[in-house]
């Protein structure tokens, strides 16, 4: 209501249910350089064991999980989205390795995972699965989904589905800071969070889930050159197999051969479930024709450093 009496000239966000109180050729959408995931916690008893994590990830449909949030999101087929390079700029890392995650639930498949390793679902205890939750958004007393944030529309999709696997979901909506700290302390099962591309090159996002590059060192433990020993990441998820392919992508300078190397290693870490990419994110968003100078950069952050409002002065009071 306020962008329609020209209160606000730009409006970021939308869910599938707000963007249609806008005409289509008012609607922008740009895609976002990162995949909203859910981080398994893999030192809890159900999720340490890899096929469980993996059942889980392909349980869900996430082609209906896109439709359903809207807005320009597209099923997640991998960890690495569209506009990172493979081998050189202007190449994509996901048009090259294609599709890792069938964007269809296997539900049916998930099961006989389950079942092949000895998982009785019933005999666990609840999956906690945190989530951000969104003030606006979710304040609305709606069942529609698209009143519903993206993070809280896809937790209460993803509840149903795991159930269905027979598990025990119990959804935990937190704000910015309770997600930090919950990230920190470790006590979750499963947490929502957008997990963003900080280069433009795979190596760099993959490199992060492997034990020599995760970031976190043991500080009680030095070995003999005077060096902190590493340990597994946040999560806890660790991998020799995907170790030695991280550090064979580094130690090689032939760009088709880290390629190889980097979707053989995008390849494993989603089927030992070190991360559950769910969907490409994009932002659907609408701005004022009384703005100029408004520019989308390569990521898909808004930049404002040399926008001008039309007549300011009319609403400075």
């Amino acid at each position: 209501s306020k962008y329609n009496n020209s209160q606000l000239f730009y409006v970021s966000n939308l869910t599938k249910e707000t963007a249609t109180n806008f005409k289509n050729k008012q609607l922008n959408y740009s895609d976002v350089a990162s995949t909203y995931s859910y981080l398994f916690n893999t030192s809890s008893k159900l999720l340490s064991n890899p096929s469980v994590r993996y059942a889980l990830s392909i349980a869900i449909d996430r082609n209906e999980i896109a439709n359903m949030v809207g807005c320009g999101v597209k099923p997640a087929t991998g960890l690495v989205p569209s506009m990172i390079f493979d081998t050189k700029k202007g190449s994509s890392f996901r048009k090259a390795g294609g599709n890792v995650l069938d964007a269809n639930g296997q539900l049916e498949v998930a099961k006989q995972i389950l079942a092949d390793a000895g998982i009785n679902p019933a005999a666990y205890d609840d999956i906690y699965l945190y989530y951000l939750t969104d003030s606006v958004n979710d304040s609305y007393s709606s069942t529609a989904n698209g009143f519903n944030s993206k993070e809280k529309a896809i937790a209460r999709y993803v509840e149903q589905v795991w159930e269905s696997l027979g598990f025990y979901v119990t959804l935990k909506a937190v704000d910015g800071k309770e997600l930090e700290d919950v990230i920190k302390s470790g006590e979750y099962d499963a947490i929502g969070l957008d997990y963003q591309m900080l280069s433009s090159y795979a190596l760099y996002e993959l490199a992060a889930f492997a034990t020599a590059y995760s970031g976190s060192v043991d500080m009680n433990s030095i070995d003999e050159n005077g060096n902190y020993a590493s340990v597994a990441g946040i999560s806890g998820y660790s991998s020799a197999a995907y170790d030695e392919l991280i550090e064979k992508a580094f130690a090689t300078t032939n760009a088709k051969e880290k390629s190889a190397i980097l979707h053989e290693a995008e390849e494993l870490l989603l089927k030992e479930g070190g991360i559950m990419p769910i969907v490409f994110n994009s932002d659907c968003y609408v701005v004022s024709n009384q703005l100029s100078g408004f520019k989308t950069n390569y990521w898909g952050a808004k930049i404002f450093t040399r926008v001008s409002l039309k007549d300011y002065e009319q609403y400075l009071n």
